[in-house]
């Protein structure tokens, strides 16, 4: 099985309200410090056998702003990346972008190293829904930076949008998704606002500042966003997630499919069969330990049958075509209905209690969500754990 890298750029211009992915706003000496010892990282973990032996078939820039980094820092990361490790042919290399930090000059320096993908954070084509959420820069330099991508050589591009926002309306969200169309991206991710404890925007509505949206409100951007993509030919692949055909992220579909996958950087997250773990999530705590020619592994954690049955079953199900049930017994040597039995007969009373639409669903070996199953799975993988 190929896997995947992923490389936790952690500096941004300005912490948007809604984020906790962990981000310092950065000076050009950290910046320049945190490229150096992301290279004697790279060191300490393609050194490992585990690492050494692996082929992987993407390299995905995540931050954080990964567009915030000089050009010819991350072409040296990019360099000592290809040259550290064994890649399948024709890997797919993906950098985040915000659209303030995107220079047509810089896209084609991007697109001249050999990022073949690039994922662009749009979240919104509306002033006041951008200023809500914190992000500094304006529609101009969204749709800019778009149409400069695909000047740039850029034949996959991706974009981000956000909905259930304070203040947006249906109206709105029918724009959003309309404007981002007339570009033709490969890609589009359409994300709920999720208010997550401790950022600014979650303090400002339990303040009363803002109202957050009422639920059926999101439901229905949701599901508008599911039937308007896919009759313009986007298939509907995971919970959030639409591509043109040819175009899914491969990277993104390593992590649903328990591939493994190496991360570096601070707070970066890595997964090799069974096994998790994570990066200090503090700049200086990383460095620290990478200058002293240790790996900077804070957490790890060897999960259980039980655990890994359960995470088989949550990644499975964000998937669209959900998981093959047999795929699941021949791993684990469980029979799937037997074990689950209590579970999928409750979920089952449930929606015949309410006369409605199956969550789960059995089709020719798989099961997956319904239509209804994908408005609630949160709740509906709370049941299996």
């Amino acid at each position: 099985m190929s896997a995947g890298l992923y490389v936790h750029v952690p500096f941004c211009a300005k912490k948007c309200l809604y984020c906790n992915f962990y981000s310092v706003i950065g000076t050009a000496p950290q910046i320049q410090d945190y490229a150096t010892a992301l290279q004697q990282e790279i060191d300490l973990f393609s050194n490992r056998a585990v690492w050494k032996t692996q082929q992987f078939s993407t390299i995905y820039f995540g931050g954080g702003t990964p567009s915030l980094l000089p050009p010819h820092q991350i072409s040296s990361i990019l360099v000592k990346l290809t040259n550290s490790f064994s890649f399948a042919s024709s890997p797919e290399i993906t950098l985040e972008a915000n659209p303030e930090s995107t220079s047509r000059q810089h896209l084609k320096l991007y697109r001249g190293m050999g990022f073949n993908r690039i994922n662009i954070g749009i979240q919104s084509f509306f002033p006041h829904s951008l200023e809500l959420l914190g992000r500094i820069h304006n529609v101009q330099q969204a749709t800019s930076s778009i149409r400069h991508a695909r000047l740039s050589g850029f034949d996959n591009i991706g974009i981000d949008l956000i909905f259930g926002i304070p203040g947006q309306t249906f109206t709105e969200w029918e724009t959003c998704l309309e404007t981002a169309l007339a570009f033709e991206p490969e890609h589009i991710s359409t994300y709920s606002l999720t208010l997550e404890k401790g950022t600014a925007l979650t303090h400002l509505i339990e303040s009363g500042t803002y109202r957050n949206v009422d639920e059926e409100s999101e439901r229905r951007q949701y599901l508008h966003a599911i039937d308007f993509l896919s009759a313009h030919g986007y298939e509907h692949y995971e919970i959030s997630n639409f591509a043109r055909t040819g175009f899914r992220s491969v990277h993104n579909q390593l992590y649903w499919n328990r591939a493994p996958y190496l991360g570096l950087g601070p707070s970066a997250h890595s997964f090799y069969p069974n096994i998790r773990y994570s990066n200090f999530s503090d700049l200086v705590t990383w460095h620290t330990q990478v200058r002293k020619g240790r790996r900077p592994v804070e957490m790890m954690e060897r999960l259980s049958p039980d655990q890994q049955m359960l995470e088989w079953i949550f990644l499975g199900l964000r998937k669209r075509e959900g998981f093959r049930v047999s795929d699941f017994n021949d791993r684990f040597k469980v029979n799937f209905e037997q074990k689950y039995r209590a579970v999928l007969k409750k979920l089952n009373d449930r929606h015949r209690r309410d006369d409605a639409e199956p969550f789960l669903v059995f089709d020719n070996g798989w099961l997956k969500l319904s239509r209804r199953g994908l408005l609630l799975y949160d709740s509906i993988c709370a049941e299996f754990a």
